[in-house]
């Protein structure tokens, strides 16, 4: 399960370098991992993003976030946008 954290994290990574299409979807679905650190990551790019579509998906996800500091990083974004 270590590799495939570590690939999910290595994919988030180069949809910030990416240009092409929007990376929200993919990283809604990424913001839902199973590990903490892909949520995270994926949280924090949603957060720079500076949509209000993602907005409302990180509303979504902060009713559904079972890690408390998450939930608290997702409501700092969503307050911060």
């Amino acid at each position: 399960a270590r590799g495939d954290e570590q690939l999910q994290l290595e994919i988030l990574d180069r949809l910030t370098r990416a240009s092409d299409a929007s990376p929200a979807p993919l990283l809604c679905w990424m913001a839902q991992s199973s590990s903490k650190a892909v949520r995270k990551r994926a949280i924090a790019i949603l957060g720079s993003l500076q949509d209000r579509e993602v907005v409302q998906q990180l509303k979504f996800l902060a009713s559904r976030e079972p890690d408390l500091s998450l939930r608290q990083l997702i409501e700092q974004t969503v307050a911060s946008n």
